[in-house]
């Protein structure tokens, strides 16, 4: 499996960076959704319109200050293939200020939403972030 990714990823590191970024997006949205549908019993019709709004509403600004955010804690810089439990550590405290800042933007826009969704999503987010960072060691390992 690892002869495979370093036949098939690029060597330029701007496009790796770029590759993780992606990965970034879709687990931001990924963990903003799964905030609002295990609060709401794993049943997407029962998201009340106006909490999914708001969650939509504050998304973009909450993707552009966590891949900032995630810029600024070097998770784009360091070397994933030797990564340890430093290195999740900080990845769980770039996610940890990623959601303090979801919870103060959302409630400087007045956007509603049920307080156990940021707790859910920050474990979301978390969970996911880890799973990116470290799956390149689990795989160049097999």
């Amino acid at each position: 499996m690892y002869e495979f990714l370093e036949k098939y990823l690029p060597r330029d590191k701007r496009v790796r960076m770029g590759i993780l970024m992606a990965a970034d997006v879709l687990a931001l949205c990924l963990a903003s959704f799964l905030g609002l549908f295990v609060r709401f019993d794993l049943n997407i019709s029962k998201i009340p319109p106006e909490y999914a709004r708001a969650a939509m509403e504050f998304l973009p600004y909450y993707i552009l200050a966590s891949l900032a955010i995630f810029f600024l804690a070097r998770m784009y810089s360091t070397m994933w293939s030797v990564a340890g439990v430093r290195e999740a550590l900080h990845v769980v405290a770039a996610c940890g200020l990623a959601s303090l800042v979801q919870i103060a933007g959302m409630m400087l826009l007045q956007l509603s939403v049920p307080r156990s969704f940021f707790l859910v999503s920050f474990t979301a987010l978390c969970a996911e972030e880890l799973g990116i960072r470290l799956s390149y060691r689990a795989v160049s390992y097999t």
